[in-house]
């Protein structure tokens, strides 16, 4: 099957637009991912862990697709939250200055 990327685009689009409804600050990485800093956000919402439920919830409507959400201070910090059980247990076995890029 070739590889329908107008879909995509489109698809990804969407996705901005809502993730536009509660912040500004949108740092996009690839056409399928992207860090948020809802700390102030649009909606005036004071929890991210429901702020990512809510958007979670309104890209499935709206694209009939799952979207993950790692929640933390940093950006790298949050990815470790969308990752696979597997890749976290990664994370768990190596020293913290390993993964940060440190001896």
């Amino acid at each position: 099957m070739p590889p329908r990327f107008d879909v995509y685009k489109a698809v990804s689009q969407q996705i901005r637009e809502i993730f536009a409804e509660y912040t500004p600050m949108i740092e996009q990485l690839s056409l399928d991912e992207a860090y948020l800093d809802v700390t102030e956000n649009l909606k005036g919402m004071k929890i991210a862990t429901e702020i990512a439920v809510e958007i979670r919830a309104k890209i499935k409507d709206v694209t009939g697709l799952n979207a993950s959400a790692g929640i933390s201070y940093g950006a790298r910090a949050a990815l470790a939250g969308t990752q696979p059980p597997w890749q976290l247990d990664h994370l768990h076995r190596h020293p913290r200055s390993r993964r940060m890029g440190g001896p």
